[in-house]
């Protein structure tokens, strides 16, 4: 369970443990606090871009590409989506030859699928 859900229910069932502690008043700040905070972790994920597919190499059929999803869904996932598509971070396949970055993603987690296509010595930018 990511952590955000693990604070926000720990939010959530404190407020109900505080009602027998202190008064409702207390517990219903705790609740309120707890609620907008899982409201909150609902809606930025929903604008998540979330990495379907990420292949490295010459393209344009899909056995000329190494998986690189992991490595890119970090980028995005550490506030570096705008990184130079190299052999620095994806590797050395296919050399000599043209290479180009191709990556399926959306926006959260029901959001239509998009691909792009970036070639190398090009900078990342999912939009």
């Amino acid at each position: 369970m990511p952590r955000s859900d693990v604070c926000t229910l720990s939010t959530l069932f404190l407020g109900v443990g505080l009602t027998y502690l202190f008064s409702a008043n207390w517990a219903l700040v705790f609740l309120v606090i707890g609620s907008l905070g899982m409201l909150l972790y609902v809606c930025m994920g929903r604008f998540k871009i979330i990495v379907h597919y990420a292949g490295w190499g010459r393209g344009p059929g899909e056995d000329a590409y190494v998986p690189v999803t992991g490595t890119v869904q970090a980028f995005i996932d550490g506030n570096t989506p705008d990184v130079k598509v190299s052999d620095i971070y994806f590797g050395k396949h296919y050399p000599g030859e043209p290479r180009q970055l191709k990556v399926v993603y959306s926006r959260g987690r029901v959001g239509a699928r998009k691909t792009a296509v970036i070639p190398e010595h090009h900078v990342l930018r999912l939009p």
